[in-house]
């Protein structure tokens, strides 16, 4: 990764959300194959093979489906890597670093991040607009730092 932008960390956090999908497909495809093999659990005799057939293809689909999450899981820490040494090497305050990572790799939402990093701070709920705000600018100059890295701009780590 060159350097990272806005479409890249919106990006990552689409391949977060697409992970969580893919384990809730497993989850019940799990269900489902509990579902077809307790059908059977009384001990009665069956004649039908068609049990066993769709057992076998819901288990080859969740196999499919365990295989497609572990390649977008190493996808994703590879991203994942790339990121944070971008967000090291570029952005030289530990603010826009946080509010970077908080907000991308975190899955935070704006009124989260302004919380964790100034809530500590006595006139935090009395101005919490204010440090919303901070927090936004914040992310303002960590982005154009990060997207203007290559570019030579002053402004960013690597000059």
């Amino acid at each position: 990764m060159d350097n990272v932008d806005k479409q890249q960390l919106k990006d990552y956090t689409r391949l977060r959300e697409e992970i969580e999908c893919e384990q809730e497909r497993l989850e019940m495809m799990e269900i489902k194959i509990l579902g077809i093999s307790s059908k059977n659990s009384d001990g009665m005799p069956r004649s039908s093979s068609s049990e066993y057939d769709k057992m076998a293809t819901q288990i080859a689909y969740k196999t499919d489906i365990e295989n497609n999450l572990a390649q977008l899981i190493q996808k994703e820490k590879s991203k994942r890597m790339e990121i944070e040494k971008e967000i090291v090497e570029r952005l030289e305050y530990p603010d826009e670093r946080m509010i970077i990572r908080l907000r991308y790799i975190d899955g935070l939402s704006w009124r989260e991040i302004s919380e964790l990093l100034f809530s500590k701070r006595r006139d935090y709920y009395d101005e919490e607009e204010k440090y919303k705000k901070r927090v936004y600018r914040l992310h303002g100059n960590a982005l154009v730092k990060l997207s203007n890295a290559n570019n030579g701009v002053k402004g960013s780590k690597r000059e």
